[in-house]
């Protein structure tokens, strides 16, 4: 439990039983550096839980999360995923599944492995479309969450007065100056990437890392930099700044998996927007052709569903993502015949952004069966948790949830109907 009672600095959610890592490695770290935090791991869980973790995740400045390969994750990526949708202040430590390793003391198949990295790509590319870096090490995570919550009152300022258009070429020179002071804390001169990349997060959240490979290719400066140190020097990072700033957009780091297919009149194909998007796991087909086609065509709507090739490695493809950012109301179908890992992170990402956003939720029973393969207890708990979570953040966001397909569809048409300048009217 944190040293505070009402706030805590961190939230640490993320990979729980059978994972030790809060105890082994983040409290320690924590404590050392004066950081409150909250720990929601218990040693066993139970739904009235979940109000109890959301006010503390409401009250903490930054959400720490981890996710560990000996866990399944499915909470921890429906959460994460929410979070970096609505610009949280997220931290978050990756850890990729190995094939034939046991997820909490269980092996699984080789379809569960693949939709479980497919669920942690589908985040990653999520998070960093935010400009959210993903760690590696809880350590230098730890490290990160120490500097958001130190640099950010010094740094502000500076760098709001930076971005200013009426400053001199010298004033904006002396601005970066004293950042690259405040960064450079034992005045060797020179500063790590990181922080290059600290200094224009913490107020605008809008570059990924990948930016700094890239800006590092520009100005030449891989040559320059030794592997060992990952060291630039003042004029280097102006230099760098410079760039980043004048970059427009975010990175694309998406992995191409669905082909995102018109199933109503072809020659919407290379619209700008669409009424209705209908994603859905790749595994579970059926109820596009047999549900969902005959009250979309009947209601006169332009729609795209999401058609799967493969499962690969993620489901956030540069292509998909623009058409579920163009489209009025978004419908996520997670049936009892699908894991849904990666379908629940985008619809949660979406609820994040302030999509208009319907679900259709069916939680796994003992009669479910995926590809033939029967779900333990422990599974099936782990996967239906996810749906509680993302059921709990919808509703409180004031998302239809429905667990009827064909009620789902309908509730997408009415709303989408209701708003101006749908193509039906």
């Amino acid at each position: 439990m944190s040293k505070c009672n009402v706030t805590h600095d961190v939230f640490l959610g993320g990979s729980c039983n059978p994972t030790t890592w809060r105890q082994d490695v983040a409290i320690p770290l924590l404590e050392s550096l004066g950081i409150t935090y909250y720990n929601p791991q218990v040693s066993e869980w139970s739904a009235d839980l979940v109000t109890v973790e959301h006010n503390a995740k409401e009250s903490a400045c930054i959400l720490f999360y981890v996710l560990d390969r000996r866990t399944r994750n499915v909470v921890g990526i429906v959460e994460a995923a929410n979070f970096a949708g609505a610009h949280r202040n997220l931290v978050l430590v990756m850890d990729s599944y190995q094939e034939q390793e046991p997820i909490a003391g269980e092996t699984i198949s080789h379809t569960e492995f693949e939709e479980l990295c497919s669920g942690l790509a589908t985040l990653k590319d999520l998070v960093e479309r935010q400009g959210i870096p993903v760690f590696g090490s809880i350590k230098t995570a730890i490290n990160w969450t120490a500097e958001l919550l130190n640099q950010k009152p010094k740094m502000f300022g500076t760098i709001n007065a930076l971005q200013k258009v009426n400053l001199s070429d010298s004033e904006k020179r002396q601005k970066l100056k004293e950042i690259f002071e405040l960064l450079d804390k034992n005045g060797e001169g020179e500063i790590n990437l990181a922080d290059v990349y600290l200094a224009y997060h913490i107020v605008t959240k809008k570059k990924s890392a990948i930016d700094l490979h890239n800006i590092m290719k520009h100005n030449e400066l891989e040559k320059e930099i030794s592997s060992d140190c990952n060291k630039i020097n003042f004029e280097q990072f102006c230099g760098m700044m410079k760039d980043l700033k004048q970059q427009n957009g975010t990175t694309e780091r998406f992995v191409s998996c669905c082909n995102p297919g018109i199933t109503s009149n072809q020659e919407h194909l290379h619209s700008s927007s669409f009424d209705i998007y209908i994603g859905g796991s790749c595994f579970d087909l059926e109820w596009k052709g047999t549900i969902a086609d005959p009250i979309l065509k009947k209601s006169g709507l332009k729609y795209v569903m999401a058609e799967c090739d493969l499962l690969k490695n993620s489901r956030a493809a540069p292509k998909e993502a623009d058409i579920m950012e163009n489209s009025s109301v978004l419908l996520f179908i997670i049936t009892s015949n699908t894991r849904g890992l990666e379908t629940m992170a985008l619809a949660s990402f979406y609820i994040g952004r302030g999509k208009n956003v319907v679900l259709c939720i069916q939680e796994l029973n003992d009669s479910c069966c995926i590809s033939n393969e029967k779900f333990t207890q422990l599974a099936m708990n782990d996967y239906n948790r996810g749906r509680i979570y993302l059921k709990d953040l919808a509703r409180r966001k004031g998302v239809p949830v429905l667990e009827n397909i064909s009620d789902a569809v309908q509730c997408a048409v009415d709303r989408c109907i209701a708003l101006p300048h749908t193509s039906s009217r």
